[in-house]
């Protein structure tokens, strides 16, 4: 996932398709046929309600998409969610039957907080990456079973997944020369527990 945090970067027909942009307390995510707003105020918060939006192009239509774009224009320079809200509303309506708008609510420790990046790591032997709420490292050199290392399913899940995030943020340039046996040993030695299986299978 590609993320942009310049505040000062509009998001407009430029926003290529995949990429994650937030520009105050709101969190844009450009699909080629939809835009999905998030209000990141309470990302991140336990006891917290994260409100979010789905724009989407009714019909897969080409003018459906035309007018995804003029409001991904409307809502270049707004970084307030309520205001955008309201903007999403009004031209929603105005263009009746062209865009859909599905309103869903996520508990706030589930929302990875304003600012937040996934990390990924890659070399010619393994590839891993960090999220908010998983972890993947793979095996590159062993295509025949490709082993993979994630969050195990016990007790201490949260934990390892925090712990291999604060692992790989910390140790960037170092990880990226290690194999992915390297990797998991320094995993445990860091204290991240970790399920390994063999994708092949």
């Amino acid at each position: 996932m590609q993320t942009a945090n310049d505040n000062t970067t509009p998001l407009d027909r430029s926003l290529e398709f995949g990429v994650t942009r937030e520009q105050g307390t709101v969190r844009f995510h450009r699909y080629r046929e939809g835009l999905r707003i998030t209000d990141t105020t309470h990302a991140g918060k336990r006891g917290k309600v994260v409100e979010e939006m789905y724009v989407g192009a009714a019909g897969w239509c080409d003018l459906g998409r035309a007018r995804l774009y003029d409001l991904c224009d409307l809502v270049a320079t707004v970084n307030s969610y309520a205001t955008v809200a309201a903007l999403v509303e009004c031209f929603v309506d105005d263009h009746d039957g062209l865009l859909s708008v599905d309103r869903r609510t996520h508990k706030g420790v589930e929302v990875p907080p304003a600012g937040f990046e996934e990390i990924c790591i890659s070399n010619e032997w393994m590839y891993l990456t960090a999220g908010y709420d998983s972890f993947t490292v793979s095996d590159l050199t062993d295509q025949g079973n490709m082993p993979r290392l994630i969050p195990t399913c016990h007790d201490g899940k949260k934990t390892a997944i925090k712990r291999l995030y604060a692992f790989a943020k910390g140790n960037r340039e170092k990880i990226a020369t290690m194999t992915f046996g390297q990797v998991w040993d320094a995993m445990q030695e860091a204290g991240v527990r970790s399920h390994y299986y063999c994708a092949a299978d």
